[in-house]
Order: C-alpha cells, then structure tokens, then sequence
C-alpha cells in the first residue's frame, strides 16, 4: 500500500490526524460568480414574463400558477418554462453552495469560540 491508499487506511483508524482543505476562497468564489449569473437569470426571466403579458395566450401568468402551469403544461409558454427552470436549477445549485459554506464557516466559528472559551477558563485558573 502506497500514497492515498496508505493514507486512507491511516486516517480511517486515525480520524483526528485527517486534514482536508476547505477551500473557502474558491467557494466564495463560486457563490459570487452564481450571484451575478442569477441576477443575470432574474432580469432575463422579468423580461420574459413581462412579454408574456403582451400575449393574449399568456397573459396573467406574472399573476396566477395556474394560468403558468397550464401555459407551461400546453406549450404556449415554451420559453418562459425554459427560463424558469433554469432560474430553478441555479438556485439549487447556490443555495447548496451557500449552505456549504454557511455550515463550514459556523463550524469554524464554533471551534474558535470554543477554543476562546477554554483559553479564557484556562486564563482565569492562572490568576
């Protein structure tokens, strides 16, 4: 056994010896970049919607579910249907992102005010 393998074995009866980077810069990163695409997103499908509005067989969709769902269901509202999802699939993707983030950033936070909070009790046994 050699390299990862070795390793792998290792830190399994090992845990605490495990150190995995975090990459929290190239998250944010990331976070920021799906910001301004779903900002981007938002405007085109504002546009979109509100074109639908011109159209008497689309009308109403900006207002009602039902008039959007039976314009997505029978095709009269192909593109917005496509913009929507793609709004939709977007927004999964960062709302993970930030949740993956948000967990590892409180975790971290977590750690340092614990850490703070031992320090200060072992500061305060000193005095």
């Amino acid at each position: 056994m050699t390299g990862y393998e070795e390793l792998a074995v290792l830190t399994a009866r090992f845990p605490e010896l495990l150190i995995v980077r975090r990459f929290d810069c190239l998250t944010n990163r990331m976070i920021l970049a799906l910001q301004s695409e779903l900002l981007y997103l938002e405007k085109e499908f504002k546009i979109y919607m509100d074109d639908a509005e011109t159209s008497t067989d689309l009308a109403g969709m900006s207002a009602s579910w039902g008039k959007t769902r039976e314009a997505f269901e029978n095709g009269t509202g192909e593109l917005q249907k496509e913009k929507f999802e793609e709004v939709q699939d977007k927004l999964r993707v960062y709302r993970k992102c930030k949740m993956a983030r948000g967990r590892t950033y409180a975790k971290s936070c977590i750690r340092r005010n614990s850490s703070e909070v031992q320090q200060g009790s072992t500061a305060q046994r000193a005095d």
